[in-house]
């Protein structure tokens, strides 16, 4: 059984291109040899990695059992972490692309608006940029008075913001967790997620769920209980 990546596992040879890229960027700290002739096969933990095998490439031969220094598990898990919500980001950037891109018909600094009893704005190139600084004033409060589409429209900037910002100073991230809660409206708006959009948003949601830097991440397991696991309570009556 070779590592083809971390967290990932195929068995059979002929795969020593994956690994040898795999070697390269094994951290400077261990041996030389460990490096060039090694590599280790990776399994997931309870929250980080364990390696307890390492994989020659001669061969293919084992040899003995070990556990590797806290450091390099850290490593490891802090590799396979960005490389996830990367995907993450990239697969949001496609799935949402097309409301990404068109004009939202109401503007989150209008829900803000409305929140506090005024008339919405029209949509402003220049006030509605969207910054940091534009998603901290307007996500909270802002966010839940959006139609579908335009809600649609935020997703992908606020998943990004989330990956950026996981102690989430501002109340961002909250507010987009109180936002992909049920009940659903009418118009729906998470029904009317694409199953690829759905399944960036699944991912996203177990992205900070099951991750110990996110200051939300137990409200994230509960919006996944909630609506977005398979047999989720709240979606199953919506659907009977």
């Amino acid at each position: 059984m070779i590592a083809s990546g971390f967290g990932r596992v195929v068995t059979g040879g002929g795969r020593y291109d994956e690994l040898e890229k795999l070697i390269v960027n094994l951290p400077a700290f261990l041996p030389r040899w460990h490096r060039r002739q090694c590599l280790f096969s990776v399994f997931p933990g309870d929250i980080g990695i364990l390696i307890n095998r390492h994989i020659t490439l001669a061969g293919g031969v084992s040899c003995e059992e070990c556990r590797v220094t806290g450091n390099f598990r850290e490593w490891a898990w802090s590799m396979e972490k960005d490389k996830i919500r990367s995907e993450i980001r990239r697969r949001a950037g496609e799935a949402f692309q097309a409301d990404a891109l068109a004009t939202p018909r109401m503007t989150m600094r209008g829900g803000y608006a409305e929140d506090s009893y005024e008339l919405a704005p029209q949509f402003d190139p220049v006030l509605d940029k969207l910054t940091d600084t534009y998603l901290e004033t307007y996500t909270f409060w802002g966010l839940a008075y959006l139609d579908p589409a335009s809600w649609r429209h935020y997703l992908p900037h606020l998943i990004d913001y989330a990956y950026r910002h996981q102690d989430d100073p501002e109340m961002v991230v909250e507010g987009l967790l109180h936002n992909l809660r049920p009940p659903d409206r009418e118009p729906p708006r998470l029904a009317s997620l694409t199953s690829e959009q759905e399944a960036v948003i699944v991912a996203f949601l177990e992205g900070i769920a099951f991750s110990e830097d996110f200051a939300n991440r137990d409200f994230a397991l509960q919006v996944l209980e909630e609506w977005w696991i398979p047999g989720a309570l709240y979606r199953k009556a919506h659907e009977e």
